[in-house]
C-alpha cells in the first residue's frame, strides 16, 4: 500500500546514494518543508515518490525508485486524468514505464548538466555588463519568452524571482538578458533577446548566477531538452558544467 510520511533522515540518506540523479529531488525538499512523500508501506529502503502540490491540489510527481511492486500500486493509487512528472532520472522513467505499461501523452527527454567544482567562471567580472537582480515587475518579460508555458508558469516565475538568486543585464533600462532558478533547485529558465545575442551576454548571467550558488555551497546543475539547441550550445561553454545524466518530463493519462 501506498503511505504517506514526512521528511526525515532514512529518507535524505535513501536519496542521498544517488546524489547526482536525486538532486532535483534533494533539492525540493530542501524548499518545500511540507512535501508530501510517498513510500511503499513506509519502507523507505523500496524507493519513494513526492507529490508536489505548491501552485495546485492537483500534484505533479518525483520518482526515485526501481521497485516494480512499488511502481505498480503507485500507478493504481494515481488519480484518473492527466498525471505530470518532473524531471525523473532515466532509469526511473523506464522503469515506470514498464511497469505501468502507459505510453506518455508528453514528454521531453533532458540532458543533466552539474557542476563539477572546478571553479572556472569565464568573464564574470565583466565591467561592461553590471549584474543585476530580476524583480517582479520583470516577471511578465520573463513569462512572455519562456517556451513552456502553461496555467501556473507565471505564478512559478513571479515565485522563483521572490525567492532563488537571479541574475540579469539590463541595457539602457531594458531587461535584455536573464537566469533564474526553479523550485527543484535547477537553473532555468534563461534567455537573452535576439537583438543582444552574440555578446556572450547568456554565458555571463548564468556564469554569475552559478557563483552565487557555489558561494552558498550549493550544486548547481540544469537540464536541457535534447533538441533545444541554443541553451545546449550555452551550456557546454561553461567548463565547470558536465554532463552527467538524463531525465524526463512527462504526461501520462490515466
Amino acid at each position: 500500500m501506498i503511505q504517506k510520511i514526512h521528511k526525515n533522515s532514512a529518507v535524505l540518506k535513501y536519496l542521498q546514494r544517488d546524489g547526482l540523479i536525486n538532486q532535483n529531488i534533494l533539492s525540493y525538499l530542501e524548499y518545500d518543508k511540507n512535501a508530501e512523500i510517498l513510500t511503499f508501506s513506509g519502507d523507505v529502503e523500496r524507493g519513494i515518490i513526492v507529490a508536489q502540490k505548491i501552485y495546485a491540489d492537483d500534484a505533479d510527481f518525483m520518482i526515485a525508485t526501481i521497485d516494480e511492486e512499488f511502481l505498480r500500486t503507485f500507478w493504481e493509487y494515481l488519480p484518473n486524468g492527466d498525471c505530470f512528472f518532473t524531471g525523473v532520472a532515466k532509469s526511473y522513467y523506464d522503469a515506470f514505464i514498464s511497469v505501468s505499461g502507459t505510453v506518455p501523452t508528453s514528454q521531453n527527454l533532458c540532458k543533466v548538466y552539474t557542476y563539477n567544482g572546478g571553479g572556472v567562471f569565464k568573464f564574470i567580472d565583466s565591467l561592461e555588463y553590471e549584474d543585476d537582480v530580476l524583480n517582479d515587475k520583470d516577471a511578465d518579460i520573463v513569462h512572455e519568452f519562456y517556451p513552456y508555458q502553461h496555467e501556473e508558469s507565471f505564478a512559478q516565475i513571479r515565485r522563483n524571482i521572490a525567492e532563488f538568486d537571479t541574475s540579469c543585464i539590463r541595457i539602457d533600462d531594458e531587461l535584455v538578458s536573464w537566469c533564474l532558478m526553479h523550485e527543484d533547485g535547477s537553473l532555468g529558465p534563461f534567455y537573452t533577446k535576439e537583438a543582444h545575442r552574440r555578446k556572450g551576454l547568456g554565458e555571463l548571467v548564468s556564469a554569475r548566477l552559478i557563483q552565487k550558488l557555489v558561494k552558498k555551497d550549493k550544486t548547481p546543475f540544469v537540464h536541457i531538452v535534447y533538441d533545444n539547441t541554443n541553451p545546449l550550445a550555452l551550456v557546454e561553454k561553461h567548463s565547470e558544467m558536465e554532463y552527467t545524466h538524463d531525465c524526463v518530463w512527462f504526461t501520462v493519462k490515466k
